[in-house]
């Protein structure tokens, strides 16, 4: 992001997914759940909340139950929350 952004002015943006409910993996099964981690993630990762590139951060969590619902109801596709 440093080099793409601020080095270079490419207009760059990270998007991390997050699966909400995936029992296969036994993970998060909210998006609470997952904030909690994802902020831990951070402390570890010395990123302050205050970061540079923080703004062009972006995160995105799919529920797999979700998934599962329209794909048997032939629905076009999970709602997102970012």
């Amino acid at each position: 992001m440093y080099f793409l952004r601020v080095m270079n002015s490419v207009p760059a943006f990270l998007v991390m997914i997050y699966f909400i409910g995936d029992e296969t993996v036994k993970g998060p099964s909210s998006q609470e759940q997952w904030e909690i981690f994802i902020v831990r993630m951070n402390q570890k990762l010395g990123i302050p909340d205050d970061h540079l590139l923080k703004p062009f951060i972006k995160d995105i969590f799919i529920d797999v139950n979700e998934l599962q619902e329209n794909n048997s109801t032939g629905l076009a596709g999970p709602t997102c929350n970012y």
